[in-house]
């Protein structure tokens, strides 16, 4: 791939921390929508485009040489930065959003012997053309996005802009300028008032880091791990296979769950916490005394 390398941007903190030893921690953001789904189809080659001038971190690989993590971000160019490294069209009929979205973050997205990503955002299309009308032709818009060049909080921008570019009558012919700006890491945006503050606590994560490794022979609760492939691992933590929350706005998930925790008596703070207090309650159910 012979792109040209802007600059790059030294991963520290968190940023660094979500792709440490081999790990990764995608990000899924998901649009669920009704109508005619072929619009999007039609026209996401055209928003692609417009969305890398205007996003650097879109332009962006992971790179990492031993102990150093970089983002590299690279000038937009239309004919290496195709469109369609940064999305993907899915019609299936027997498989479900949920399970293409724990498949995808549980992939391992590295490459070139585990030193680099790319892509770090990729947004993929699902729909069932064979779906009957009682379901109002739903379908779903998805947004990968790893943890390293995304906070998380910026998928929701993507996404809104990705639906408000892809109903533009003018697509095709709008004029899009190239962003160079790159919005330093989150580290970087904090003020540091107290200089030997930070240094200090990062010496105890570092302590305490160390020593949750130590106890990962002696596991307190019964978690068996599934290795997302048989290769050995030169890393302290073999990555898993994770089961993931998924938040949403709807009202009828919602007291869906509220439902469930209430016949299991169980108080819900949360739509999250809800869910893990369920899950602890059917994993791991007291014993009562006779």
């Amino acid at each position: 791939m012979s792109l040209k390398i802007a600059s790059v941007l030294e991963l520290s903190g968190f940023e660094r921390y979500s792709c440490v030893h081999g790990n990764w921690s995608t990000i899924c953001h998901a649009a669920h929508l009704t109508g005619d789904h072929t619009i999007i189809v039609n026209n996401i080659q055209h928003v692609i485009p417009h969305l890398l001038k205007r996003h650097p971190r879109m332009r962006t690989r992971l790179h990492i040489e031993g102990y150093q993590h970089s983002l590299q971000i690279f000038d937009y160019d239309e004919e290496h930065l195709k469109a369609n490294l940064f999305y993907s069209i899915v019609n299936t009929n027997d498989q479900s959003w949920q399970k293409i979205v724990d498949n995808e973050c549980n992939r391992n997205p590295y490459s070139d012997n585990g030193k680099t990503i790319f892509t770090l955002f990729h947004f993929m299309l699902i729909f069932n053309e064979n779906s009957s009308l009682s379901n109002d032709n739903l379908f779903h818009l998805l947004l990968f996005s790893n943890h390293c060049a995304s906070d998380g909080q910026t998928g929701y921008i993507l996404m809104n802009e990705f639906l408000t570019l892809v109903t533009l009558s003018d697509l095709c012919d709008r004029m899009e300028p190239v962003n160079t700006q790159l919005i330093p890491c989150i580290i970087q945006l904090t003020s540091r008032l107290y200089n030997p503050f930070p240094h200090f606590m990062a010496r105890i994560s570092t302590q305490m880091y160390q020593r949750e490794l130590r106890k990962l022979s002696h596991l307190h609760i019964p978690v068996k791990a599934i290795p997302l492939n048989g290769e050995p691992t030169p890393f302290p933590i073999q990555p898993i296979k994770s089961n993931f929350f998924f938040t949403s706005s709807s009202s009828t998930v919602y007291s869906y769950l509220h439902e469930k925790c209430r016949n299991q008596q169980i108080t819900l703070n949360g739509i999250s916490f809800g869910c893990l207090l369920l899950a602890s309650y059917h994993c791991f159910p007291s014993e009562k005394k006779e």
